[in-house]
């Protein structure tokens, strides 16, 4: 009810008044968790003179380090692999985070069939959580599992997931890995189309994109992700990018569709299209 007033009264008082009443509370509007940036704020969005402290944070790090082991826990069988790694209640199951385990599953079980002990690069992969996924899957299947990742993450990975290699600098890839693998990272590249052309670089034949937050009408844009809610203390910008667009770059670098899969995710960006998240495995055009 609070809710409703307030915006009632943010729409019917002069804006002049409304600031004003604002101020007399003593308590500063709210900012969006997601948001459309002008194009002066994009410009700067990636640069060294960004105003976001984007995602190389120890406070990001070190939440998701609080949450690894109960995680861990909850996706053990005979368990649903459903769990949400971003959740302080992994316990609390969601359909969609199994939609995306399922997902997986199905790209992993087409990488496999040509290689006994596949080659994975979970590029932006945080500590290893689809990892984590992969051995419920397959617990048979020895897989050479790589993460590339910013320093505040990679290190803090290295000490709570032996069993992964955590990298930070692209001369560490191989450029022969089974499966390269970006869930929900690609667009928090300053350049996504660079990014793509990285990935397909390294793979052999597959490449599996997910939690890819995509337009249907808009052209891309810049937005900011602010996320309080989950424990990372910071603030950073991303693409939404024209599904078109995105594809097309995919099919100039030489990948084709394979199967694509629907994600029950959308950004809900302020004053933009919402962005739809997708997911695809792609493989390389013969």
């Amino acid at each position: 009810m609070i809710s409703v007033l307030k915006r009632v009264g943010a729409e019917l008082c002069p804006p002049v008044l409304w600031r004003a009443l604002k101020k007399l509370s003593g308590r500063k509007p709210s900012l969006a968790h997601w948001e459309k940036l002008s194009e002066a704020e994009a410009a700067r969005a990636f640069s060294a003179q960004t105003p976001f402290r984007g995602w190389n944070k120890a406070s990001v790090a070190a939440a998701e380090a609080s949450r690894l082991a109960a995680f861990a826990d909850a996706i053990k069988a005979p368990r649903a692999i459903a769990a949400v790694h971003e959740s302080d209640h992994p316990e609390q199951l969601a359909y969609w985070a199994q939609g995306l385990s399922l997902a997986f599953a199905y790209v992993l079980s087409n990488v496999r069939q040509n290689s006994a002990q596949p080659r994975v690069l979970d590029w932006g992969g945080g500590l290893g959580h689809s990892y984590l996924m992969a051995k419920q899957w397959f617990p048979e299947l020895a897989i050479d599992y790589t993460v590339k990742e910013l320093p505040e993450m990679a290190n803090l990975g290295r000490s709570l997931q032996p069993s992964i290699r955590f990298v930070t600098q692209e001369t560490e890839l191989s450029a022969d890995y089974d499966l390269v693998m970006a869930s929900g990272s690609i667009h928090y590249s300053a350049d996504w189309r660079a990014a793509l052309a990285t990935l397909v670089a390294q793979t052999r034949q597959w490449l599996y994109i997910t939690r890819q937050p995509l337009l249907n009408d808009s052209p891309s844009y810049v937005f900011v992700q602010r996320v309080p809610h989950i424990g990372y203390d910071t603030e950073y910008p991303g693409w939404a990018i024209n599904r078109e667009d995105f594809l097309a770059e995919l099919e100039r670098l030489g990948m084709r569709v394979a199967r694509e899969f629907l994600v029950d995710e959308r950004a809900p960006i302020v004053n933009a299209e919402i962005a739809q998240y997708c997911g695809f495995l792609l493989s390389k055009a013969r």
